[in-house]
């Protein structure tokens, strides 16, 4: 291959890695927000099923519960636009790893209970699936914070604009 046929090559794919970023950021954005507000709809019934994994006093079970959901929100809002998505991209992967350890935790105990991801819209009992299904999306979140957002970000417009 001619160095003129590996410089087109190497556009179209980093062209198809800026489409793919843009796809993964929007999944995971959309994802976020759609969990987020299933569970602002239903704040007790989220509280409930935390309560239920047995990690946190019940104290402060409910408190804990509000502070996810928003900040579950917050993110996703932030991936969809896409501004500071490498920031919100790095909330979202620790958000997910710890969800990843309280499944891991619950499925350890054998408690048979739904996992609480999409609150009462969508039931999804804890099982090596969804642990499965987690850790696909914590991998899918890292990519973002270390590569970006890709395409249709804010962030690109704003920088632009500054400059």
């Amino acid at each position: 291959m001619t160095d003129l046929g590996q410089a087109r090559a190497a556009v179209e794919l980093s062209g198809a890695r800026a489409w793919l970023l843009t796809a993964v950021r929007c999944l995971l954005g959309g994802l976020f927000v759609f969990a987020a507000v299933a569970k602002i709809l239903a704040p007790y019934d989220f509280a409930e099923v935390m309560a239920s994994y047995r990690i946190l006093h019940e104290d402060v079970v409910f408190d804990a519960s509000l502070v996810i959901v928003w900040q579950e929100l917050f993110c996703g809002a932030l991936l969809l636009l896409g501004f500071y998505t490498r920031a919100a991209a790095v909330i979202g992967s620790g958000m997910l790893a710890i969800f990843s350890l309280a499944l891991l935790s619950a499925y350890a105990r054998g408690l048979q209970m739904d996992c609480g991801c999409f609150g009462p819209l969508v039931e999804s009992s804890i099982s090596l699936g969804s642990l499965a299904r987690t850790l696909a999306l914590t991998a899918l979140s890292v990519l973002l914070a270390c590569k970006g957002g890709g395409r249709w970000c804010l962030e690109n417009a704003v920088l632009r604009e500054a400059s």
